[in-house]
């Protein structure tokens, strides 16, 4: 690959990860919810998918993490805003935002 085909490749990877959760975590926070999820036995895709989409509610986890009972999902949602409060936060504004829009959308 060119380095200008690299260079644009790279830069569309940082806009899109400006607007996912992921773009507002420390180290010390992926590596306090990776060892936390430890006793869940979750997957390295499981935790890559996790970090990515931020589930915030019991269903959206249960998808990507299939065959857990509500009480896991329950803890694994704890142990998720326990480490990424700020990024929780703004992924909650994120939905607002967007349910306003699309609100506006169906008022015009």
């Amino acid at each position: 690959m060119a380095l200008h085909q690299l260079a644009a490749v790279q830069e569309q990877t940082l806009k899109h990860l400006a607007d996912k959760p992921a773009a507002h975590y420390t180290h010390e926070q992926i590596q306090r919810f990776v060892e936390g999820s430890a006793p869940f036995g979750l997957s390295r895709r499981n935790i890559q998918q996790i970090l990515d989409i931020l589930p915030l509610s019991t269903a959206e986890l249960g998808m990507i993490v299939a065959g857990r009972d509500d009480a896991q999902l329950q803890q694994l949602l704890g142990l998720m805003k326990d480490c990424f409060a700020e990024a929780v936060f703004q992924q909650l504004e994120y939905h607002d935002e967007l349910r306003a829009a699309r609100q506006q959308d169906v008022d015009e």
